[in-house]
């Protein structure tokens, strides 16, 4: 997922926003009633992969609009806590799903975050009835990140591991970049030139009554499509989301995604592509894409960045579809961007900055129409947006502190689970939690609720 970077240099010359509401902090009161802050600091808990809630609870009103949000919220519960010091990549990245028995299951990543890794399975586990008390566990179903297809199969993207090439056996480049921030060399290829295994999108399926997945490669439609290889190793990555839509169709909002334009020129910055299936994701035909085009007013070094990643795609209930994406990279934080379809995802609005920063964005729409969006690095943020203003945030409300940019408490990574028609799990890694006389990364899970006022 952009190859989850680690935490980047600040650019001074990105321009500031308004400040974050840190959940922690004392927060002043508005016109619509006090914000309380006092509880969302993390509790004392034991320094073990199993624990148990208090009963605590915070309110907190948000203006939206000409609407008032009311957020309720215990304090979070603590998945596991890592054993000893560990480096960049582990008790990271977090995910969370509904199992198939109806328990909550949370992995995490076990390995440094790095191309060599693309494929590998190592990660923690854990499991619960009710998300106050987790265990661990070794193994856990392969039902994260899944879509149902009408065919009664259940698919997910699946990257399998980067392979060494000799670009003397490949076929010509289109474009070559050298990467100053890795020191490494970039060819880029037609995808139709490619040899075969590195075409088309790798997918696991689950037929239907068949708890076994299976791995398949389907077909890409896209003759404009460009992929690349880095340092000698040739990955073949589609990061996203996929959506059911109405009709059955799937469509998946991916990235990273590059092409030959109208014009012949290779396009080296990163978009988000759009893909269409009608066949139970057996082939995916382009249909649209949102390119790079930052806004180069506030942030001044949006012509050195990879471009536009790590895209939340997300269907809305009123047909709307909504895409919010990353900028942060290795040459210093950058803003999230946001752009909006009416029209099934045939054409987007103009991308906007929506926030200063944030990596992997997710998107989660409740039954009660509240939307919500989570996000970090720095920090831990959620907002919230609602279906008579779509594209209109609140506050962020900050779940870590942090003394600035550089301050890194979170890989930031998070993931959004509903629990009931107003609300929902947040899941994310705190880099500083109290274990005895040391502080060791620790997956934190927490219930919000959320209303219309």
């Amino acid at each position: 997922m952009t190859d989850r970077l680690s935490p980047p240099a600040v650019p001074e010359r990105v321009k500031k926003t308004a400040p974050f509401l840190p959940v922690g902090f004392l927060l002043k009161p508005s016109a619509l009633g006090p914000l309380i802050a006092a509880a969302f600091a993390i509790t004392e808990a034991p320094a073990a992969p199993l624990a148990e809630s208090t009963s605590n609870e915070v309110q907190m009103h948000l203006r939206l609009g000409e609407r008032d949000l009311l957020v309720r919220s215990g304090p979070p519960v603590v998945v596991s806590v890592a054993d000893k010091s560990y480096g960049w990549g582990f008790y990271q990245f977090p995910r969370l799903a509904r199992l198939g028995d109806g328990r909550l299951g949370i992995k995490w990543a076990m390995h440094p975050d790095s191309i060599l890794s693309y494929g590998k399975a190592d990660h923690g586990a854990a499991v619960s009835e009710e998300g106050r008390r987790w265990q661990s566990v070794t193994e856990l179903p392969d039902e994260f990140e899944t879509v149902a297809v009408h065919d009664g199969s259940r698919i997910k993207i699946h990257t399998p591991e980067a392979v060494s090439i000799d670009p003397a056996k490949m076929p010509a480049p289109v474009a070559e970049m050298f990467d100053k921030t890795r020191k490494l060399q970039r060819l880029y290829y037609r995808h139709s030139e490619l040899p075969e295994r590195f075409q088309g999108v790798f997918l696991l399926r689950q037929p239907p009554g068949n708890a076994e997945w299976h791995e398949e490669r389907a077909e890409l439609v896209d003759p404009n499509a460009v992929r690349y290889s880095r340092g000698g190793l040739m990955p073949v990555v589609w990061w996203g989301d996929i959506r059911s839509e109405p009709d059955g169709a799937l469509m998946a909002g991916v990235y990273p995604g590059y092409s030959i334009d109208e014009r012949g020129k290779v396009e080296t910055k990163s978009g988000v592509f759009f893909y269409r299936s009608h066949d139970a994701g057996r082939s995916w035909a382009i249909v649209s894409r949102i390119p790079y085009r930052p806004d180069q007013e506030y942030d001044a070094i949006a012509s050195d960045r990879l471009g536009f990643t790590e895209p939340a795609f997300y269907i809305l209930s009123d047909g709307t579809y909504l895409c919010i994406v990353r900028t942060s990279d290795v040459v210093g934080v950058g803003p999230m961007y946001q752009s909006m379809s009416q029209d099934h995802g045939a054409t987007w609005s103009p991308p906007q900055v929506m926030a200063r920063t944030g990596v992997l964005p997710k998107l989660l729409q409740l039954e009660n129409g509240v939307i919500v969006l989570s996000a970090g690095r720095p920090g831990v943020q959620l907002r919230f947006s609602h279906p008579e203003n779509i594209g209109t945030w609140s506050e962020a409300l900050e779940m870590l502190p942090y003394a600035g940019d550089r301050d890194s408490v979170s890989c930031g990574y998070t993931d959004l689970l509903a629990t009931g028609p107003d609300r929902f799990l947040l899941v994310y890694s705190d880099f500083r939690y109290p274990a005895g006389d040391a502080a060791r990364k620790a997956i934190l899970v927490r219930e919000f609720v959320v209303s219309r006022k």
